[in-house]
């Protein structure tokens, strides 16, 4: 177990592995540019995008143990039953075990069959909402530890996946390949109503709703409707109280990140927000609506003129 952040794993090749990702650790070098990785399978994709041209000889550093040469062997490996890519082979096998293992424990809900007992008591909280990891800071709670692991890099700041093309860093390693495909143009989930495309599943499946109206996700407690997760996540702290993001330098908290990032204009003075008629700033757009309105006044004002005087003029008469 990573004594930092709690995570667990199987083998301890795996846990001096992840520890990299605290230590800042990066012992695989480019033999071209002498450019620095933690994992080396990080080295093998460097190699293949940047020195092409190049023959790449992956790098062993230990031998001793056959599962931890398996760990560091160089894909992609691909599933012959659902054609699901691997970067590692040891990540592989173990996921072919999902095709061939006994699976002796089946989910009562929906028939879902699984080789362990842990797997299906995971499964089954999908079923049943619980919810048994939460945040010490922000108090979200989340159904797999992983995913509190994920979402705690948040907080701290930990960003271990980096763009080869643009260096931006990541916390997550699937944020990382839904931003790869800004550089590559890919866009391979399709709308199959008006045949628009996106780069992420959950971008089509939100897109989808336009056609269909639909509002899966309801507030518990006054049972408002929204069509996004977040939203609701959003509008739930409405209920809550909770308040999880705070300004650096007046340690205020808000409801919202949007709302933090309006606030810290008062700190650093920046106005955003123009008006393209008089070129007046302000810090929020709810503001900039506002002074727009006088301009719409301000004409109003000037047509009427004309007509009162014209009124005016015929009473004199």
């Amino acid at each position: 177990m990573c004594d930092v952040c709690n995570k667990k794993f199987r083998l301890r090749h795996y846990l001096m592995i992840h520890m990299r990702t605290h230590t800042g650790d990066k012992p695989y070098s480019c033999k071209v540019c002498n450019r620095r990785f933690g994992h080396s399978n990080s080295l093998a994709h460097h190699a293949r995008t940047f020195h092409p041209d190049v023959p790449f000889v992956p790098e062993i550093r230990n031998r001793k143990s056959s599962i931890e040469s398996l760990a560091t062997a160089i894909g992609p490996f691909k599933c012959d039953v659902c054609e699901k890519l691997f970067t590692k082979r040891a990540s592989f096998v173990r996921h072919t075990h999902i095709h061939t293992a006994d699976k002796r424990f089946s989910c009562e809900v929906c028939g879902k069959a699984f080789a362990g007992r842990a797997s299906l008591v995971a499964h089954a909280r999908i079923h049943t909402g619980e919810k048994l990891f939460m945040c010490s800071i922000c108090n979200i709670r989340f159904m797999h530890r992983k995913s509190l692991s994920d979402h705690a890099r948040i907080h701290t700041g930990d960003k271990p996946f980096s763009c080869e093309v643009c260096k931006k860093q990541f916390t997550q390693y699937g944020n990382l390949v839904i931003h790869s495909r800004i550089h590559t143009g890919q866009k391979p989930f399709s709308c199959e109503v008006c045949e628009k495309s996106f780069t992420q599943r959950t971008h089509l499946v939100l897109h989808t709703w336009t056609h269909t109206g639909d509002k899966p996700f309801s507030c518990e407690v006054c049972n408002k409707r929204f069509t996004q997760r977040a939203t609701l996540r959003e509008h739930f702290r409405t209920h809550t109280g909770v308040k999880p993001f705070s300004c650096e330098i007046c340690r205020r908290s808000f409801s919202h990140r949007s709302t933090l990032v309006q606030h810290t204009y008062i700190h650093t003075g920046d106005k955003p927000y123009s008006c393209s008629m008089c070129n007046r700033s302000f810090r929020q757009r709810s503001s900039l609506v506002g002074h727009i309105r006088t301009h719409s006044k301000d004409k109003s004002a000037a047509s009427e003129k004309p007509h009162d005087n014209s009124l005016m003029g015929h009473y004199a008469q």
